[in-house]
């Protein structure tokens, strides 16, 4: 190993062998996908109103958001005896 020569030049033609393939790779996967969703809003067999995607996805519409016993009120309450 200590009786050879150094051979930068075949280390630099790999080094820039690599670079186009970087440069390529990076672009590729910068590139954002031209996918448009629209939303619909539409009523399943049910008679439920669901939210539909163009893609095919199907959303549940929440009607009645959830919330904590005694309203806001009951959950300020709750936090004021429970966090320390």
């Amino acid at each position: 190993m200590m009786g050879k020569t150094e051979s930068k030049s075949k280390e630099k033609s790999r080094f820039l062998m690599v670079l186009p393939l970087i440069a390529l790779l990076v672009i590729i996967f910068s590139c954002e996908g031209n996918e448009d969703h629209e939303l619909i809003i539409d009523a399943d067999e049910s008679g439920e109103t669901v939210l539909k995607a163009s893609s095919g996805e199907v959303y549940d519409v929440v009607e009645n958001p959830p919330m904590p016993a005694g309203g806001f009120d009951g959950w300020i309450l709750y936090l004021s005896q429970n966090l320390t």
